[in-house]
C-alpha cells in the first residue's frame, strides 16, 4: 500500500493503476485504493528485484507516478 495522504494535502485520488515496468512474470491480482491510499497485490515473477509503478490522478486533476521495488525470492 502506498501512501499519498501528505502529498495529496486535501485533495483525493479518483483513479490509481499499477503497472510492471517490464516482461517479468509478475502477475497483478489485484489493485485498489481509497482517497489517500494505493494497494496491489502480486504474485508470480522471476527471482530478483522488480520494478513497479502506481499511477494515481486526482479529483483536481493532478496526476502522480510513484514507482517501487519488489525482491522476488524463491
Amino acid at each position: 500500500t502506498l501512501d499519498f495522504a501528505q502529498w495529496l494535502d486535501g485533495d483525493s485520488i479518483t483513479a490509481a493503476t499499477f503497472t510492471a515496468k517490464s516482461v517479468t512474470g509478475l502477475v497483478i491480482d489485484s489493485q485498489s485504493h481509497t482517497a489517500h491510499a494505493a494497494t496491489v497485490w502480486l504474485s508470480g515473477g522471476n527471482i530478483g528485484s522488480q520494478s513497479i509503478n502506481c499511477r494515481i490522478t486526482t479529483t483536481q486533476g493532478r496526476v502522480k507516478n510513484q514507482s517501487f521495488i519488489v525482491d522476488v525470492i524463491n
